[in-house]
């Protein structure tokens, strides 16, 4: 389960009317070409839920340390190269059933595949139009995809080690997005979303037809000075079936719905370094993890908290 739980976060920031478009981190605003941002942004992450498994109840708790690093390039008319990754220090997920007759636990760490999308700016944001974005996403799997599996504790008896698990899925992904938003001086809303296409592999033996994945996020930015910004936002995601065959035996997490909420402080240091200070929570509709093993989560939620820096370098040409 700890594998779920890295959100579609997306760290913005902005800053008032006349310098807005420069930040580059609100996510319908494109850096000049000769510019380049990165951020970085340390989470803490903490949850709990309810679970059934082979009809006996229990309940699971989740913690989760990561650090996210985002990149971007501009490239000049319009466009715009950004790449983002997830690491994951320590990741671990304890579950009991049956009060205490059953026991699992698992832990997950390494990197996340490589996240990366080509943006074009169609409209730029003026006094009669919004600021309009499209784009492509690849996802790359360059991250740690181990297996692993969970210590299995019956009766007090283990009866099966833990092996630790990585985070990336180990497939190619594709998808598009679109973007929108439109400064109006004190507030700025947005609004962005994207569908990305769940990949497919065939390894040791194992076929893996990963879940599509669709997201909203709706947001604002509030510019309460040159210096300060308020960002609030709530992101909707619905991932698809996906399922795992073994041998003629299939594995399926049915699909379901995920609810984010966030808000972050953006605030600017000078000489283009913005901190980010936050954080929110998510809820992850109830659904079947794994219909084979009859395992059922329900009641899944997980909050978190943030700090980062973004830098800005370069001029624009």
């Amino acid at each position: 389960m700890i594998r779920g739980m890295i959100p579609a976060l997306l760290l913005l920031a902005a800053a008032t009317p006349s310098w807005a478009q420069d930040d580059a981190l609100l996510p319908t605003h494109l850096i000049d070409g000769g510019q380049v941002f990165v951020t970085g942004t340390f989470q803490y992450l903490e949850g709990h839920g309810d679970a059934q498994v082979l009809g006996l109840d229990g309940d699971f708790d989740q913690k989760a340390y990561q650090v996210r690093l985002d990149g971007g390039v501009g490239l000049g008319m319009g466009f715009e190269i950004d790449a983002s990754i997830v690491g994951q220090f320590r990741g671990t997920t304890d579950a009991d059933f049956a009060n205490g007759a059953l026991g699992f636990e698992s832990e997950s760490r390494g990197f996340s595949d490589l996240t990366v999308a080509a943006l074009y700016r169609i409209l730029k944001d003026d006094s009669a139009l919004p600021q309009l974005i499209v784009g492509g996403i690849l996802v790359a799997p360059v991250g740690n995809d181990k297996k692993g599996q969970s210590e299995t504790v019956i009766g007090g008896v283990r009866i099966q080690d833990k092996e630790e698990s990585g985070i990336g899925q180990g497939v190619w992904h594709y998808g598009i997005e679109a973007g929108i938003s439109k400064n109006l001086s004190l507030i700025e809303p947005y609004l962005l979303t994207s569908y990305v296409f769940g990949g497919r592999r065939h390894e040791n033996g194992v076929t893996e037809d990963r879940a599509d994945t669709w997201n909203v996020l709706v947001g604002a930015q509030w510019h309460l000075s040159p210096q300060a910004t308020i960002d609030t936002r709530a992101i909707f995601s619905r991932d698809g079936i996906d399922r795992q065959e073994d041998n003629g035996s299939q594995v399926k997490e049915h699909n379901h719905f995920t609810y984010s909420g966030e808000v972050d402080l953006y605030a600017k240091l000078g000489g283009g370094v913005t901190l980010i200070l936050g954080g929110g929570a998510f809820f992850v509709e109830d659904h079947e993890l794994n219909d084979l093993a009859q395992l059922n989560v329900k009641n899944d939620y997980v909050w978190y908290v943030q700090v980062g820096l973004h830098l800005l370098l370069g001029g624009k040409k």
